[in-house]
């Protein structure tokens, strides 16, 4: 199968397997809220402690809001009218 055949993009076998997807979404994550902490912690000149303290709450706050997020676009898409 042509990869354009259809107007569509057919995703790349690779990228299609749900785990090289989450170690893209992990390593990234890993990265932002590591280059956080630095900063955290070089720039506000605050304990290690309190760097990667930041940093979890922050991912954690990320995941949760668009957890929340994702769940409250699937009840309106649901909802009739």
């Amino acid at each position: 199968m042509d990869r354009w055949s259809v107007g569509k993009l057919v995703p790349v076998e690779w990228w299609a397997r749900r785990w090289v997807r989450w170690v893209v979404v992990i390593t990234t994550w890993v990265v932002i809220y590591g280059a956080l902490a630095v900063f955290w912690r070089l720039v506000l000149g605050r304990s290690w402690t309190d760097a990667i303290v930041f940093a979890v709450v922050v991912a954690v706050c990320n995941a949760v809001i668009q957890g929340w997020l994702l769940r409250t676009r699937q009840s309106s898409s649901r909802s009739p009218g």
